[in-house]
């Protein structure tokens, strides 16, 4: 699917006051609006180079920026996103092993980055701690099922000195404890 951004997305007034911003600019004007209101905004870009941009502009603008802009900044980050997951889509899919693994390790960075976030809600959190338990639950039966049904060794004819080993088990990556987390220290002595 073939997208052309520059169709879907408004071209800005040639007079604005935001036009002629570089690349790293409109980057930092975008994390700006994302996480200020707009008058802090103003304040920001009013600020003289390198802290600031040295504009003077008004809130209607930093609005229509944000209301033009921040989708087709989406539009293209998820076009880029997309390009990626196709291109690992195709690894995976000449060599499917590693997916499993590395799909698990990026769930664990995101369960610890999501727990560092203070903003973060808590119910992703535990969805996503869930999904790492269930994980961990079936490498257990697993295991239990192998202690219970042990593979048969082959009957053959020739005897061989070299010991059978079992098949390795898939790397581990961090080891999850089912164990809640204690509450925060509040400073308090207990008793």
């Amino acid at each position: 699917m073939n997208t052309n951004l520059d169709e879907i997305a408004r071209k800005r007034r040639s007079d604005s006051s935001l036009a002629q911003l570089t690349p790293e600019q409109h980057e930092r004007l975008r994390s700006w609006l994302s996480s200020h209101s707009y008058e802090t905004v103003l304040k920001l870009v009013a600020e003289p180079p390198p802290l600031g941009f040295g504009i003077q502009t008004h809130r209607n603008t930093l609005h229509r920026y944000q209301y033009e802009q921040v989708p087709r900044h989406l539009l293209e980050q998820r076009m880029t996103t997309y390009q990626e997951f196709k291109q690992f889509a195709l690894a995976v899919k000449m060599d499917p092993i590693p997916y499993r693994t590395v799909a698990l390790e990026l769930l664990e960075q995101q369960l610890m980055m999501m727990t560092m976030d203070p903003q973060q809600n808590m119910s992703d959190i535990i969805s996503v701690s869930k999904i790492l338990l269930k994980h961990e639950e079936q490498l257990l039966k697993e295991k239990q099922f192998s202690w219970k049904n042990p593979k048969p060794i082959a009957e053959s004819s020739e005897v061989t000195s070299e010991p059978v080993l079992p098949e390795p088990a898939p790397p581990q990556a961090i080891q999850l404890s089912q164990t809640p987390l204690a509450p925060a220290s509040t400073g308090a002595p207990t008793r």
